[in-house]
């Protein structure tokens, strides 16, 4: 090893030429393969030092250094120059060491080379095949910017702030060091403990040393859609900054204070632990407030900008106010305080103990567009009656209490997790409140109090949502929009009117409205839509409006309305029941088709399909054209005026005439009458002709043949076997008498004991 120190002219330091006045240790001696210590002194000199692993110290003047092969380091100290350095071949280290003064000192790529600039003296130095740099600032107060140094060979830049070198402590003044990232998409990690801080995730690594209280650490972005995280940064002395810069970038804070920037770009803040203070920037952006962070104040600036607030295990209690035209939120636990402005929506994320939210009049604030509380599965109160906000409020599990603000409020309820039983929502004001189902299954507010809402919504999956009858229509909801699934509204009480309330986007295929009423005397008016309409106890009053609507009957007192033009309609009775007269109902039928009980039932003046079951029923059509099956059972059959059609089904059934006859408008048809089992009843009142004996008719009085005509005096009731007509002929073969009433199936062995006279 050779040491060599220059003169204080220009020097030349080379294998091939050591200049007159150079000191050489061993004299004699050139650089060479060895492990040189070069000292040049003054003057411009040029250096090559050889192979080996060289240190070079320039000093003063503008000198030129090539460091050649090995691990060399090149030395600058106060007082030297603008110095062009060559690393050559090796791992090789820049040691800068600057003064005591305050310096402003910039690192920076420049066509492949590094560039290194210090304001005091007007330095520069251009510096080639560099892997390392460590830059020790000493006193003053120092700014040192370490840019994108893409292109150059430089792989780690270490800034160590020494007081002095080797105490390991800061010089207790304000230093702060930036660190630039480049214009691609970038994951970068900030960690470390006290004073020393480490940056990866850049194509260099870069390191901090002896940071103190003074000093303040920045990292920027840059372009690209950056990840810089500062979450395994612990507690260090140092502030620390944070500028995304340009992209959609996410941004984790460290467990100190911190200023964090989003700047351009929709990014993603997270301050962490500490009292941070946040600016958003351009962009729609979103800042986050995890459990065990501090109170932060957050600038939104530019576009829509939300905090995400999520609360924690622990019962909570949250208080939204306006401070001027800046907002705030305070939660009990851990005392924090959120300052927000340039903020238009805020959701909060309860957590899952049993928490409460207070809104006050945000009026002034950019809060007065809209609030989002999700609840916890434990009991939650949200109180906004002094507040003019959208609120959209999902309630999770347990009982909870929403009181809705002035403004359009939104409850959104999710079958899967929360628990109707108990829960209270009022909405307070506003022309849109809203609830929203989301996921599947059965919901119940029949338990609940509702009022001032004007929306149900529903959003996904089968949802079935039961109400009270003061809570749709009427005062309560006024509209339902279905979803993508299949859904219900029932709605119980013993005064309900679904007439004013719209329905859109709901599928009469698959969704559908059922209204309950209650044991007593009920009033039930369903909705425009396919209703469901159950009168429960009590006569009761049931009206479905348009739609093809259901009525349950129970009790031989209620009344089912319908309006001509009011869709195709039925009526399902449990007990003997009669149509009111102008009713315009198109089926009325037994509730259960397989039961058995007696049950009668009687149409009106206009044409209605009436079904029995399978027990022993009395159908009976009044006027209008009729269609009556008794199905099981021993039925009895009466279409009344109208030309009806009737069926018997199983069973030794019963065919009733007793309303006059007409061959135009008052002839009946029997699809399936059986010789054997069943029975035609004349009434003699309508037929005299039959006489006034009662019972099976007589013979003489039946005639069968292929012309429907009598063949004798005596002839009254006539089949005509090819056409399976029959006649009443009031004067047997004498002219004009016969009249058509009902037809059978042809050929059929009729006689005349399948007739009865009453």
């Amino acid at each position: 090893m050779a040491t060599f120190t220059g003169t204080t002219g220009d020097d030349t330091i080379t294998p091939g030429l050591v200049t007159s006045g150079v000191v050489v240790v061993p004299a004699g001696t050139k650089p060479s393969n060895a492990n040189d210590i070069i000292n040049a002194g003054a003057g411009a000199d040029t250096i090559d030092s050889g192979g080996g692993n060289d240190t070079v110290a320039g000093q003063q003047g503008n000198d030129i250094i090539r460091l050649g092969d090995g691990n060399d380091t090149a030395l600058w100290n106060p007082g030297d120059g603008s110095d062009t350095i060559d690393g050559g071949a090796g791992f090789d280290t820049l040691d800068f060491f600057a003064s005591n003064a305050s310096e402003i000192v910039a690192l920076s790529s420049n066509a492949g080379h590094l560039r290194l600039s210090r304001d005091v003296g007007s330095v520069t130095l251009d510096v080639d095949a560099m892997e390392k740099v460590v830059f020790h600032a000493f006193g003053g107060t120092d700014s040192i910017t370490v840019g994108d140094l893409s292109g150059t060979d430089v792989t780690q830049v270490v800034i160590n702030l020494e007081g002095v070198l080797g105490s390991g402590s800061g010089d207790a003044v304000a230093d702060i060091v930036v660190f630039n990232g480049t214009d691609t998409s970038n994951s970068i990690t900030i960690s470390g403990v006290g004073g020393s801080i480490a940056i990866a995730g850049l194509p260099w690594t870069a390191a901090v040393s002896a940071a103190d209280a003074f000093d303040r650490l920045v990292v920027n972005g840059g372009g690209g859609n950056d990840t810089i995280s500062a979450a395994g940064l612990g507690t260090t002395l140092a502030s620390l900054t944070i500028d995304a810069g340009l992209g959609n970038d996410t941004v984790i804070g460290s467990a100190a204070t911190d200023v964090l920037l989003g700047s351009a770009g929709n990014d993603v803040v997270t301050g962490s632990a500490g009292n941070d203070i946040i600016f958003l920037g351009a962009g729609s952006d979103r800042a986050i407030w995890n459990p065990g962070d501090g109170s932060d104040t957050i600038e939104g600036q530019g576009q829509t900008d939300t905090l995400e607030f999520n609360g924690s295990a622990a019962t909570e209690n949250f208080t939204l106010s306006a401070n001027g035209g800046r907002a705030r939120l305070f939660r009990d636990v851990a005392a924090v305080t959120m300052d927000l402005d340039d903020v238009e929506l805020l959701v909060l994320n309860a957590g899952s103990g049993s928490n409460s939210l207070q809104v006050g009049n945000m009026t002034g604030t950019d809060l007065v567009g809209s609030i989002v509380y999700v609840g916890g599965s434990q009991v939650d109160t949200v109180d906004a009656s002094a507040a003019f906000n959208d609120m959209i409020v999902t309630g999770g599990g347990g009982a909870d209490s929403l009181i809705g603000g002035n403004g359009d409020d939104y409850f959104r309820y999710f079958s899967g997790a929360d628990a109707a039983s108990g829960e209270v929502v009022l909405g307070a004001g506003g022309v849109n409140d809203t609830i929203q189902l989301f996921n599947t299954g059965a919901i119940g507010f029949s338990a609940v109090t509702l009022s001032g809402l004007e929306r149900l919504q529903f959003a996904s999956g089968n949802s079935s949502v039961t109400f009270k009858g003061d809570q749709i229509g009427g005062s309560g909801i006024e509209r339902v929009t279905g979803g993508a699934g299949s859904d219900a509204v029932i709605v119980k009480g013993n005064l309900l009117d679904l007439s004013t309330v719209l329905f859109s986007g709901w599928n009469d295929a698959t969704d559908r409205i059922t209204l309950f009423g209650t044991a007593d005397v009920s009033h039930l008016t369903g909705s425009v839509r396919n209703d469901v309409i159950h009168g429960g106890g009590g006569a009761d009053r049931m009206a479905g409006e348009a739609g093809n609507d259901v009525y349950y009957v129970d009790n031989i007192g209620d009344r089912t309305i319908e309006e001509a033009g009011g869709g195709t309609d039925t009526v399902y009775s449990a007990v003997n029941y009669v149509l009111a007269s102008g009713q315009h109902i198109e089926t009325l039928a037994t509730t259960l088709l397989a039961g058995t009980g007696a049950i009668h039932l009687t149409g009106n003046e206009l044409g209605q399909r009436i079904n029995g079951n399978n027990g022993n029923n009395g159908l009976n059509g009044l006027a209008g054209n009729d269609v009556l099956a008794g199905y099981g059972g021993h039925d009895w059959l009466k279409g009344g005026a109208g030309n009806d059609t009737l069926a018997g089904g199983a069973g030794f059934d019963n065919f009733v005439f007793d309303t006059a006859l007409n061959a135009a408008t008052n002839v009946d048809r029997i699809t399936d009458f059986n010789v054997t089992a069943d029975t035609i009843r004349l009434d003699n009142a309508v037929m005299p002709g039959l006489g006034a004996t009662l019972g099976t008719l007589a013979a003489a009085k039946f005639w069968k043949s292929t012309t429907g005509l009598a063949h004798d005096a005596d002839d009254r009731i006539i089949y005509e076997t090819d056409t399976g007509k029959l006649f009443y002929d009031a004067n047997g073969n004498g002219s004009g008498g016969a009249v058509h009433f009902a037809t059978l199936a042809p050929n059929l062995a009729l006689t005349n004991a399948d007739f009865v006279v009453f």
